[in-house]
């Protein structure tokens, strides 16, 4: 029962910003489709099913940075290579990109990280 929610909200999410696309801008579609809607949802369905402690571990401290580079190192990596290689071998250079930039930034640095930054803000 809570994959069909899943799958409703994931395509009420799309169908409202192809609906903004329509109705109000194609620009401001694509400027509200790059915030992190994907990751609100992924964050709450966590927190349902696992727990509040685990999602918002998970969000702050442990992967999102972690997800964040490698995201930002694939994007700015295709940017400049798909004009140069292509579609294929673009997006094959930026999957190198950010899984080099994953293994560079290990999971257990942000962990270690995030349990730090925890146990300070619970003395406070």
């Amino acid at each position: 029962m809570l994959i069909l929610l899943k799958i409703f909200v994931t395509v009420a999410v799309i169908l409202l910003l192809v609906a903004v696309a329509e109705f109000a801008n194609p620009r401001l579609a694509g400027i509200l489709a790059g915030y992190p809607i994907g990751t609100a949802i992924v964050l709450y369905f966590y927190g349902f099913e696992h727990g509040v402690d685990f999602a918002s571990t998970s969000a702050i401290f442990c992967y999102f940075p972690t997800g964040l580079w490698a995201v930002l190192s694939y994007s700015l990596t295709v940017t400049y290579a798909y004009p140069v290689y292509g579609l294929f071998l673009g997006t094959l250079c930026g999957f190198a990109v950010a899984t080099i930039c994953l293994l560079l930034f290990n999971l257990s640095t942000f962990y270690s990280m995030g349990l730090k930054l925890a146990r300070i803000s619970q003395k406070n």
